[in-house]
């Protein structure tokens, strides 16, 4: 799980300016999900959904957890500042099916001392997670005592190659049994500090198309340097072949990677704060350079792992399954797909819900009750809103997305009276 990190960010994914070999060599030699979705458009709440396999809203962690409250038109609701440790995650899941368990990386869905850390939430050992959204420096100490990201590690390290050098530690010492390695990589999150070394490759490379950015181009292609460590590691311990590897993003590119042609970026429900990359190997079950454009979303992963570890609790959640896209099929069992942010974010984000169902995409925007509807599947920027050329279609999406927030109870904010803008 790349963080921030932008759905034409990979070769495989049209950057001509960001390079990432490895990754693109996964994706030749599995499957490549064109419409994969954050279940949420900033971190916690992808996060949470993916590890619960359950809506943003079902879990309570709807927005990022802080306590920053914003004056607006509409009332800010109450905002959970954790992951229950009641809830249920994947983590819990395999560790009961026998599975060796690690998180990686970034957490930010609560505090050791409340048992809501990873070690509180079904993973063996923790590596770096704590409740803090981004490092304060991806060179060693990485922070100062009071913000630093907890691993201890040589002096000049660099904290992306550290967490993989972990992961790939933990595989070694598990590799005769089950394990699952959860690994949330801190980049390519903000602060954009690189490694010298690619910092220099990128500072003397022209910019491409809509990526330009040096510093974030390296932080990338560290990521990608990791993710060839791990699954060269995986084919040398003869690994490869039963072994589910996923690489995907916790919600749209921010403000220094560009996602055109999607509009948008993190935050914000339009494609560009929701669409991610999603790609998926596992040779000799998933097919070989294949790609699916079923829809799917971050909360699917938790009941697709608990399928391929045989755990009777493949239901009783939102998400469903990927295991039959995997093998070939060309559709799940719903119909549409839901995103609910009652939240404000100044400049990118009014409380709004949204619905994917087939090809269109309708949006309902709280404060001022505005509907706009898209057709993705021939206007993938949404440039054009159809909502006056379609009111049957808008009608049933509108329809469909009140059923589905008063089936889960969604709460929308009230209000505000002290309001004077």
């Amino acid at each position: 799980m790349i963080d921030d990190l932008g759905w034409t960010d990979f070769g495989c994914q049209g950057s001509e300016y960001y390079e990432t070999p490895n990754i693109d060599q996964l994706a030749a030699e599995g499957m490549r999900f064109t419409d994969a979705y954050s279940s949420g458009p900033n971190c916690s709440p992808s996060r949470a959904a993916l590890l619960t396999g359950n809506y943003p809203t079902r879990t309570g962690v709807t927005t990022v957890l802080n306590k920053k409250i914003y004056e607006f038109a509409l009332k800010e609701l109450p905002r959970r500042r954790s992951l229950a440790a009641s809830e249920r995650t994947f983590g819990e899941v395999l560790s009961d099916a026998g599975y060796a368990t690690i998180s990686l990386g970034k957490w930010h869905l609560g505090k050791k001392k409340d048992g809501e850390d990873p070690l509180g939430q079904g993973f063996d050992e923790n590596v770096g997670g704590t409740h803090q959204g981004h490092p304060a420096s991806y060179h060693y100490p990485f922070g100062k005592p009071n913000t630093r990201v907890p691993i201890d590690a040589p002096e000049g390290s660099y904290l992306t190659d550290v967490i993989t050098d972990r992961a790939l530690d933990f595989i070694r010492r598990n590799q005769d049994g089950p394990f699952c390695v959860y690994l949330p990589y801190y980049a390519v999150h903000t602060p954009i500090q690189p490694r010298a070394d690619l910092k220099e490759k990128y500072d003397a490379k022209e910019p491409v198309g809509h990526h330009s950015n040096p510093g974030y181009a390296a932080m990338v292609e560290t990521v990608d340097e990791g993710v060839g460590r791990l699954v060269a590691l995986l084919d040398e311990l003869e690994l490869s072949d039963e072994t589910l590897v996923i690489i995907t993003s916790d919600n749209g590119g921010h403000s220094v990677t560009s996602n055109l042609p999607l509009r948008g970026r993190k935050g914000m429900l339009y494609e560009g704060g929701i669409r991610v990359p999603f790609i998926a190997r596992m040779p000799g079950f998933i097919e070989a350079g294949s790609t699916c454009s079923e829809p799917i979303l971050s909360m699917d992963l938790s009941p697709t792992f608990a399928a391929l570890a045989g755990s009777a609790e493949r239901g009783g959640v939102d998400g469903e399954s990927l295991v039959p896209l995997f093998a070939g099929a060309e559709r799940l069992e719903r119909d549409a797909v839901f995103w609910h942010f009652p939240h404000y974010l100044p400049g990118r984000q009014t409380p709004a819900s949204a619905i994917r169902m087939g090809g269109w995409k309708l949006i309902e925007t709280f404060e001022t009750g505005q509907l706009e509807l898209y057709d993705l599947a021939n206007d993938i920027g949404e440039t054009q809103d159809f909502v006056e050329k379609h009111p049957d279609l808008v009608e049933d999406l509108h329809g469909r997305l009140r059923a589905w927030r008063e089936g889960i109870g969604a709460k929308i904010p009230l209000p505000n009276p002290d309001w004077e803008g």
